[in-house]
């Protein structure tokens, strides 16, 4: 998949940190850059669409392109990389009109679960919201998704309310 993009780039810098998952692997959590857009796009083009939620990502390739243009231009990106610098998790915040908090998004490749990048990824989102001064963080999760909820309810989410199957959850950043 080509796509043009303009990464947005926030004014404070995200500190890379690294670790061991649970298979023993080197991954590395730092702020998306230029040089890493190939590999970020190359997740979105293998991803795992059973794994979709609320259309995200899209299945249409057009459409799915559009989609992450629009993510690269207005959000604030966290990923984990293995050694040679292949994404396997991508989180996003993006900045919501009111009261300076963000809508969170996280993807962890199938292959790549239950290792811990995942948990990683939400608690190095949450440092990176405080570094960008917003107040919370919120997300929708399916309610069936009980790996993602423990996860989020481990970090610190809590629910706020549901939307059918779907579970609304806040963490307020500030503490």
């Amino acid at each position: 998949m080509i796509i043009e993009f303009e990464l947005n780039i926030a004014d404070v810098s995200y500190t890379s940190e690294e670790f061991e998952d649970r298979r023993g692997f080197r991954i590395c959590v730092r702020e998306l850059n230029n040089e890493l857009i190939h590999s970020l796009i190359d997740l979105y083009e293998n991803f795992d669409f059973e794994s979709q939620f609320q259309g995200v990502p899209p299945l249409n390739i057009e459409l799915r392109k559009a989609w992450l243009q629009g993510l690269l231009r207005r959000g604030y990106h966290i990923v984990a990389t293995l050694g040679g610098g292949e994404i396997v998790g991508h989180a996003v915040l993006m900045e919501l009109p009111t009261n300076r908090s963000c809508e969170f998004i996280v993807v962890v490749m199938k292959e790549h679960r239950n290792n811990g990048i995942g948990t990683k990824l939400c608690e190095a989102s949450i440092k990176w919201a405080r570094i960008l001064r917003f107040k919370s963080m919120w997300l929708t999760v399916s309610g069936s998704n009980s790996h993602a909820l423990h996860i989020y309810k481990k970090v610190g989410f809590h629910l706020t309310g549901h939307m059918e199957a779907d579970m609304e959850m806040e963490i307020d950043v500030t503490k």
